[in-house]
């Protein structure tokens, strides 16, 4: 057999040049590296997440099913006590939403659809108000009334957390307002006053932004121990937490929680349109100036007032924490001392919120998308969302104080970034749903077309139309882990603290110096994240004002 022209030598399709298939297989493991982070990540960090609470509430059902012949309990005293629990859940919530909607809906119409004056300088305090924890909130609040008394009452527990979540509760307002037509105002201000028309047309348009705004906060209310702890008030998921400390055994705590997450789900579940209509309205770019309606001759008054009145809340608050310091002289000790909690919270909440928008990018692209796989992105979401602090809690205990860890995760201060993550991943989702929304599906398609596979897609269209989100919702998640307080109080390894942790534990003593500086340390913090909130929001509007500014 002869040798080709050239004196080459002829190859068979057995024997392919060594340096293309040494290429081929460098290029090949990076793509499949990256593909199985991004596009197969994102769904494997939701099942694992997923899974920390059901494998939890699964045991816990389990052991108590093999406990109950042996220890029978008396079902109707069982059912006294989540009777009990129930109706002081439902009297703080309520409360708590009727005075924080009430507030938050008359300052949002004032600050999205008048003409107030110092608008800007009211939003900077509403909105700094807002990012503040609800600890910190707390703490000023015992400073400036040392003489109330803060008895085991639900409806009084109903009402501070209605003022502390006032702020918030007019920001989602406010969002709300500046999405509807202005159109209709203006053509209704024709024949009918200003008043009229806010009833009858305003508020009418923005109803469904009113009861998304109460989804979110009742979800943060009944999951929150802070203030019904320290009043003693028997709520779900304050007995959660106060079984699980008194006892140590999950059984009891998690089943405890189960009433509440059930209607949790059910809520989050029948709301989740409105839900995503309202982080639209959040991110959305307004094309057109909201219709303003004048004040005419009270504009002057009614902005003295509501100005002056918050500033005059925000200086009494201030001034009364600072007067706590009783000892100038040990003023740097002090700061010493609590500092390194403010920073182990901030980068443990950096840290959280950077896997939450890693993950959350795919998974909120694959709720967009629709279809089956969006269904169940949507059912995990919607389960996560509505889990009670203290489970949070509790459930990462079990899984992470075992000896088959090769990593003793439990000791580490890295349980509470999981806890973190845990809890804050829906959320996450649903803050980055609506960028996904508005990823061009023809992109999408034209990427198909041209060959390119899922990776292609996340990697060329989803992550760079998405891009400009991310910070915002960072730097949202990071504010949202500064104030978290089950998570840090249930899984904080001993000889570490979190801002949020020394907080809640030296509430019950009082306000002394230590708290105090803690507080007004924590508040300069929550004021910086919420101007980096705002610049980042400019920066996403491509320079447009936002209503956080």
């Amino acid at each position: 057999m002869g040798t080709p022209a050239g004196g080459g030598v002829e190859c068979t399709g057995d024997a392919a040049p060594t340096e293309s298939t040494e290429h081929v297989v460098e290029m090949r493991i990076p793509r499949t590296l990256l593909n199985a982070l991004v596009v197969a990540g994102p769904p494997a960090v939701l099942l694992i997440v997923l899974a920390v609470p059901i494998r939890a509430i699964v045991v816990a059902l389990r052991d108590a099913l093999l406990a109950a012949p042996a220890a029978p309990t008396d079902p109707w005293r069982e059912l006294a006590r989540w009777l009990v629990l129930l109706g002081n859940t439902a009297t703080v919530a309520g409360v708590a939403l009727a005075l924080a909607l009430s507030l938050g809906t008359a300052l949002a119409l004032l600050i999205a659809r008048t003409d107030l004056y110092g608008r800007r300088l009211t939003r900077l305090l509403i909105g700094w108000a807002a990012c503040t924890p609800l600890y910190v909130t707390a703490t000023f609040a015992l400073a400036a009334l040392p003489g109330v008394h803060l008895s085991q009452s639900a409806v009084q527990c109903g009402v501070l957390y209605g003022l502390v979540y006032a702020p918030l509760a007019t920001l989602l307002v406010a969002f709300s307002l500046r999405a509807i037509d202005g159109s209709l105002e203006e053509a209704a201000l024709l024949d009918a006053t200003a008043r009229r028309v806010m009833l009858t047309v305003t508020l009418p348009l923005a109803r469904g932004g009113l009861v998304a705004a109460g989804v979110v906060l009742l979800v943060l209310v009944v999951t929150d121990f802070t203030l019904t702890d320290l009043l003693a008030v028997r709520t779900f998921a304050e007995e959660a937490y106060s079984q699980y400390r008194l006892d140590g055994r999950q059984v009891g705590p998690l089943l405890t929680g189960l009433p509440l997450l059930a209607v949790l789900v059910v809520v989050v579940a029948t709301c989740r349109r409105l839900l995503t209509a309202l982080m639209e309205a959040a991110w959305a770019r307004s094309a057109l100036e909201a219709c303003r309606f004048r004040l005419r001759g009270t504009r002057g008054v009614t902005s003295l007032v509501v100005l002056s009145g918050l500033l005059a809340v925000v200086l009494v608050l201030l001034g009364a924490t600072a007067a706590r310091i009783r000892q100038p002289g040990q003023l740097g000790e002090t700061v010493a001392v609590v500092w390194p909690d403010v920073i182990n919270s901030l980068w443990l909440g950096a840290l959280a919120a950077g896997v939450i928008v890693l993950a959350g990018v795919g998974l909120a692209w694959r709720l967009a998308e629709g279809g089956a796989a969006a269904w169940l992105v949507g059912v995990a979401v919607i389960f996560l969302a509505s889990l009670p602090g203290p489970v949070v809690g509790i459930s990462l205990i079990g899984l992470l104080n075992h000896p088959a860890w090769p990593v003793d995760l439990y000791d580490s201060p890295l349980a509470v970034a999981i806890g973190y993550v845990v809890r804050f991943l829906p959320l996450g989702v649903v803050l980055l749903l609506p960028a996904a929304l508005a990823v061009p599906r023809g992109l999408c398609e034209a990427a198909r077309v041209d060959g390119g596979d899922e990776l292609d897609v996340h990697t060329r269209v989803v992550w760079p139309m998405m891009l400009p989100a991310l910070p915002a919702v960072g730097v949202l998640l990071v504010i949202l882990c500064l104030g978290d307080v089950g998570t840090a109080t249930l899984l904080l390894a001993p000889g570490w603290d979190t801002a949020a942790s020394r907080a809640f534990s030296l509430l019950h003593f009082g306000v002394y110096q230590d708290l105090a500086v803690l507080g007004l340390l924590t508040a300069a913090h929550a004021l910086a994240a919420y101007i980096m909130l705002t610049l980042a929001l400019r920066w996403r509007r491509g320079g447009e004002p936002g209503l956080t500014e």
